[in-house]
This record gives C-alpha cells, sequence and structure tokens, in this order.
C-alpha cells in the first residue's frame, strides 16, 4: 500500500510541474509576441519574420538598424543570392566550416566551404556516411558564384 501511495504522490508531483511547465512556455510565448509586436510597431518597414528573429535573439536590433539596406528577408530564411557580401552570407548561414583567402595585386579571392552529413546509415560495427559540400566564391568580399558536391560513401 505504501508503494502505491509513493507512486501517486509521484504522480501528482509529475502532474503539477507540467502545469508549472506548460503555464511558463505560455508567458513566455506571450512575452515574444509583446516583444515582436512593439517591434512590428517601432519598426513598420521590418517583415513579422524578422521581429521573431530580433525577439528571440538570433539577430540584434541595433545590427538590422545599422545594415537596413541589407536582404533581411532571404536571411531570414537562411537563403544566400549572388552580390551579397560576405557579412551578409555570415549572417545568414553562419560562419563557414573551412575557409580560404587569397590576395592578388588586383583585389582578394575567398573560398569558403560549408559541410555536412546528407545521409548515414549503420551497418553493423560500421558507420557510412556520405557528405555534401556547399562552396561559396568571393571576389573582393563579393558573392560571385557557387557550387555543391555530394562525396563517396564513407566508412567510419
Amino acid at each position: 500500500m505504501k508503494g502505491i501511495e509513493e507512486a501517486l504522490g509521484l504522480i501528482a508531483i509529475a502532474i503539477g510541474l507540467s502545469f508549472i511547465l506548460l503555464y511558463t512556455l505560455s508567458v513566455g510565448e506571450a512575452r515574444q509576441e509583446q516583444e515582436i509586436a512593439q517591434l512590428q510597431g517601432e519598426h513598420p518597414s521590418w517583415s513579422r519574420a524578422l521581429c521573431h528573429e530580433v525577439a528571440t535573439g538570433r539577430f540584434s536590433e541595433e545590427r538590422v538598424q545599422k545594415h537596413p539596406a541589407w536582404p533581411w528577408a532571404l536571411i531570414v530564411q537562411r537563403k544566400i543570392e549572388l552580390g551579397m557580401t560576405t557579412e551578409m552570407v555570415r549572417e545568414s548561414w553562419g560562419p563557414p566550416t573551412e575557409h580560404e583567402k587569397s590576395v592578388y595585386s588586383w583585389g582578394t579571392e575567398e573560398e569558403w566551404i560549408y559541410r555536412s552529413i546528407a545521409d548515414s546509415e549503420v551497418i553493423g560495427r560500421l558507420i557510412v556516411v556520405q557528405e555534401k559540400a556547399v562552396f561559396l566564391y568571393f571576389k573582393d568580399g563579393i558573392l560571385t558564384n557557387w557550387s555543391s558536391k555530394t562525396f563517396p560513401k564513407q566508412y567510419l
């Protein structure tokens, strides 16, 4: 009987904690919605998606205000386009996995590489992975081209 009472007590505690967690999440969501509405009121040219990213801390309000001409609609969606600067691409995709920079008398060229696992599977004690890489090419800090490649499967 004592075991049942202890189990019921633990269940009651778990239910109570669940309600507290749900309440905390809903209060947090309400505060976030208020902040988004406030940002939209202060910056009518900003999209709701951009206001959401500022409210959640992905971008700082100061950074967005400092660069009003940036293609924020693309950056919010984590997309890139030719003509973006290295700063814009870094804001959209984050830092590259690998980076090479060459300086010449006529300017600079950079190659950024973003690597990811395209597919993986476990075969016995082996892990088989297929890697994908996207290569971005910059000339004097401007995105001029990109390409992607999927590498053959590797066994780890």
